[in-house]
């Protein structure tokens, strides 16, 4: 699957979603272009598309798991919320890097350049996460928050196949198949 491809796709979808009119017959128009550009895409295809105001939906393997790549950020940084909400963490609160508790050895990101026990505020690291999509602040808000605590909340809330599967006990398996996260369409729209 070229994974490059699906996020644009997921957000033209998205994007779309916005401008879908309350009648069906433009309904349909909308759903045939995209069954027509999911089929002549080179991989596999979700979309979920919801309009609102109307409800409207058009689906294509909606409930299909694909992997997240950068998506599962939006995950961890929602349980990071919840433990800010419950004042397990603070906003503001200054942490030490140390590059061997990341153990990620790929360079090109911003705390990669970091030495070590050097402090950054949490919503730095957050920032990081969501701006840069930083993989060291990723997995460093993951560490934090936990791949199970993040899992629990998921489950929690409703999302039955959303997951964080690296570093994450029990999900080696599913970690094989769709590397660090796995989602449906339907879940993360």
């Amino acid at each position: 699957m070229k994974l490059k491809w699906l996020i644009p796709l997921c957000l033209l979808a998205v994007l779309i979603a916005g401008v879908i009119p309350n009648q069906g017959s433009k309904n349909s128009d909308l759903k045939s272009k995209l069954e027509v550009l999911a089929k002549n895409f080179h991989g596999d295809v979700g979309i979920y598309v919801r309009n609102l105001k109307t409800g409207e939906t058009i689906e294509i393997n909606a409930d299909t798991l694909f992997p997240t790549a950068s998506m599962i950020k939006v995950p961890i940084l929602l349980k990071i919320f919840d433990k800010l909400d419950k004042g397990e963490l603070n906003y503001k609160s200054e942490l030490a890097y140390y590059a061997d508790s990341i153990k990620y050895p790929y360079d090109g990101q911003v705390l990669w350049s970091f030495r070590d026990g050097q402090k950054l505020a949490l919503d730095a690291i957050v920032s990081l996460m969501i701006t840069y999509s930083d993989n060291h602040a990723s997995l460093w808000l993951q560490k934090l928050a936990t791949g199970e605590a993040i899992n629990e909340w998921l489950d929690a809330h409703g999302y039955s196949k959303t997951r964080v599967n690296s570093r994450t006990e029990g999900r080696r398996p599913n970690w094989e198949v769709y590397g660090w996260g796995q989602t449906t369409p339907r879940e993360m729209a």
